[in-house]
């Protein structure tokens, strides 16, 4: 899973918006699909889950992927 939210959202809701990562970038990517290392954030499976489900941090995503993510949330969500 690939979180999207920041801490003062976990903070303030105490769940965390979360988007699936697929294990195959799919052959044509839809807008919706950011590449991330040699996965995909499917952006149009948003969904939350309470901040205590949240384990461990396994990687981190750069400033330049997040905004991407951020952007196709705005775009599918106007």
């Amino acid at each position: 899973m690939f979180i999207i939210s920041d801490a003062r959202f976990h903070h303030l809701a105490e769940r965390a918006v979360i988007a699936p990562l697929l294990d195959e970038v799919p052959a044509s990517p839809r807008p919706w699909h950011v590449l991330f290392a040699d996965r995909a954030v499917a952006v149009n499976q948003l969904g939350t889950t309470p901040i205590d489900r949240l384990l461990e941090r396994v990687d981190g995503a750069g400033f330049e992927t997040l905004r991407q993510v951020r952007r196709a949330v705005r775009e599918i969500t106007n």
